[in-house]
């Protein structure tokens, strides 16, 4: 049987400490609250625009950290190479950046936008806009269960605070040009939350002991520095106020990427809302806005 497990260890969290007192790659992530740290089990990922610039573990007492060698080809390079009359391309040597200097980081960003979609990059803006979101690309092992899928990925894991509590719940961000949100009898995205719901149900347990703890990361890693701020259930939560899910777990709906027109009475974007509402058994939880970082979800 699978589980879920997310959060970095006490050693893990006193070498980042360490690492943040000396200028490099980690004390450039911590410096750039446009970064989002998704924390894993004994490693995270710094994501921009849905792509992970840096994963890092924690092996052999050291931070260890690698990146995508596609995101190291030099944005600022302008060569130009000639195609063969044999097919081949005239390339003696590739432009890649070799070391890691003060402006790789900016460098890494614009050349990880090449290889990110537009869902991504609202994705990375909701998350931006709303301060008490936990985790991003929330992958949930379905091993052993009845799911269609056994990696099912959500993309937003959030708090919002309670008078009793917090209470964790997530979000499957949609584009409204995504086909998943229009079928003539259920969605597609209905059927992707509801195997959501089932998933988190069965890892429950694992699910809030996890970010119990990844709240607690997070707000160590934000005291490493002055730019990085965590949100008020995120810290309620750090400082030992109960977190809870619900049965089955609240997962919502917001969708971004449209027009005034799309979204008015009558209009296409208008019935498939309402359809969708319907179908997913709630108001409150679909939410629809044309900039995806104009999206409240009310945390």
């Amino acid at each position: 049987m699978g589980e879920f497990k997310r959060g970095l260890s006490d050693d893990f969290m006193a070498s980042l400490a360490a690492l943040a007192q000396n200028p490099g790659w980690w004390q450039d992530v911590l410096a750039d609250a446009s970064l989002i740290i998704g924390i894993r089990d004994e490693k995270f990922d710094v994501y921009w625009n849905g792509q992970s610039l840096f994963n890092a573990d924690f092996r052999d007492g050291r931070v260890n950290v690698n990146t995508h060698v596609k995101y190291l080809l030099d944005p600022d390079r302008d060569d130009r190479v000639a195609l063969k009359e044999n097919g081949t391309f005239s390339v003696v040597s590739i432009p890649m950046l070799k070391r890691y200097v003060p402006g790789t980081l900016s460098k890494l960003k614009r050349a990880a936008d090449l290889f990110s979609g537009m869902e991504k990059q609202g994705v990375h803006a909701i998350a931006q806009a709303n301060e008490n979101i936990i985790d991003v690309e929330i992958r949930l092992d379905a091993k052993g269960l009845d799911t269609k899928r056994k990696q099912p990925r959500i993309d937003i894991a959030a708090f919002e605070k309670r008078s009793d509590g917090v209470e964790l719940v997530f979000w499957e961000a949609k584009m409204f040009a995504n086909k998943e949100l229009r079928a003539s009898g259920s969605a597609p995205v209905v059927r992707q939350i509801e195997e959501y719901k089932r998933v988190l149900e069965e890892r429950k347990t694992g699910v809030l002991s996890s970010y119990r703890r990844v709240a607690n990361n997070l707000v160590a890693i934000a005291e490493m520095d002055d730019v990085r701020k965590v949100g008020r259930a995120i810290q309620a939560v750090a400082d030992g106020e109960e977190l809870r899910m619900s049965s089955p777990a609240n997962v919502g709906l917001p969708i971004f990427g449209f027009d005034a027109d799309q979204k008015a009475k009558g209009s296409i974007g208008d019935i498939h809302f309402k359809k969708l509402k319907v179908q997913l058994g709630t108001e409150s939880r679909v939410l629809a806005c044309g900039k995806a970082g104009d999206l409240n979800l009310g945390l």
